[in-house]
């Protein structure tokens, strides 16, 4: 997205560096809470920014060039996310994702997904061991194992090689 004078983007996706937020859904203390983030979109002529509003604090508002919300499901971040990242890696550009928050923000859980660690090492969960940083924590939501939950990387990389495959079986 070409980036404007004011931080905001025209819509076009070929800018070089992209700004995303992920609210993460309230863990199991918090439900009962007033959310204290507004979420809300921003139109400046052709330009549409997402903007987030902390409640209660004067000046507070932040633009983005995506705001993904709590229900945002893994699909919908890759789809939103990183599908053109991996067209701009078949053509043989480089691409990075930096995850940054605190600790139990859902990191881990973006970038890798939760049941990812549990398919490739099935005798952590049977060890009595607590759960390390990489695993199930309070601020994930319980793993079922299903691949509609792998993260950014496990999926990128999948997406990839699917398309190395159907290129290559085309005789490309």
């Amino acid at each position: 997205m070409q980036p404007n004078a004011k931080g905001g983007n025209k819509g076009k996706d070929d800018g070089n560096l992209k700004v995303v937020i992920r609210v993460r859904p309230f863990v199991h203390y918090e439900k009962g809470t007033t959310r204290v983030l507004e979420v809300y979109e921003s139109f400046h002529g052709s330009v549409r920014n997402q903007v987030i509003q902390i409640k209660g604090v004067k000046n507070a508002k932040f633009t983005f060039d995506h705001v993904l919300q709590s229900n945002t499901s893994q699909v919908q971040l890759y789809e939103t996310c990183v599908t053109a990242m991996a067209d701009q890696c078949m053509t043989g550009y480089n691409a990075t994702i930096i995850a940054y928050g605190q600790t139990g923000s859902g990191k881990t859980w973006t970038i890798i997904g939760p049941g990812f660690a549990k398919r490739t090492e099935p005798d952590k969960e049977q060890d009595g061991s607590p759960p390390s940083d990489d695993q199930e924590s309070d601020s994930t939501p319980p793993i079922d194992n299903s691949a509609d939950l792998d993260g950014v990387v496990p999926r990128a990389l999948k997406d990839i090689f699917n398309r190395l495959e159907k290129k290559e079986s085309e005789g490309g």
